[in-house]
């Protein structure tokens, strides 16, 4: 967050760090209880008509999978600010650590295990999640083809 405001520079201390990453957490942990809640909320709302639970439910149980690995990320960065990595005894920082201890631009060049896992694995697969969940949700394919139906109705009456 600092390093933004500062230009794109690592100017950050760790103390800052620390706190944008509280920051984070609780805004997008904000964020993914609002959506999950307005995805419960639509689906007891809305859905409760079709016949299999998948179908059913299927909108909501992807939501809260997005949620949960959209959160994994920012997670991480609090458990390396507080702990190193080293938790109940056990070194963790190998999974945990974002970037390789021999390089020294901030890249994905850069990243390690955990930078690929987390910043890239989790995080963009929950977001594909909550992005499916959305569509699935209002039923995106279903108003598409109206809207094709509808289009081609108005382009039937035009050409007479």
């Amino acid at each position: 967050m600092i390093a933004a405001i500062s230009g794109g520079t690592a100017s950050a201390t760790s103390s800052q760090r620390a706190t944008g990453h509280i920051v984070a957490v609780v805004l997008t942990g904000l964020m993914m209880v609002v959506f999950v809640a307005y995805t419960a909320h639509a689906t007891a709302k809305r859905r409760q008509h079709m016949p299999s639970f998948w179908r059913r439910c299927g909108p909501l149980l992807l939501a809260c999978a997005a949620a949960v690995l959209i959160m994994l990320d920012p997670i991480r960065h609090i458990i390396m600010d507080n702990t190193g990595g080293i938790i109940g005894g056990q070194d963790f920082a190998w999974l945990l650590r974002e970037y390789r201890g021999d390089c020294d631009a901030e890249s994905p060049k850069c990243f390690a295990l955990g930078g690929w896992m987390f910043t890239y694995g989790t995080t963009w697969i929950g977001f594909l999640c909550l992005a499916i969940s959305t569509f699935w949700l209002v039923d995106i394919v279903a108003k598409g083809r109206q809207i094709r139906a509808k289009w081609r109705q108005i382009r039937a009456g035009r050409s007479r």
